[in-house]
């Protein structure tokens, strides 16, 4: 569902250079989902079923 294309990952790597970013998501929308993920216990991580 989150499938993105080469073309697509190019132009945000070219965009996220330009910004000086140092993190690029493609798809964008996986970016809060990581930093929910980052901020989880580890208790709660190592128990989300995979």
């Amino acid at each position: 569902p989150f499938s993105s294309t080469p073309a697509q990952v190019a132009d945000a790597t070219v965009k996220a250079l330009r910004g000086g970013k140092d993190v690029v998501w493609v798809p964008g929308i996986l970016r809060p989902v990581f930093a929910i993920m980052r901020v989880l216990p580890r208790a709660i991580w190592r128990r989300l079923p995979r």
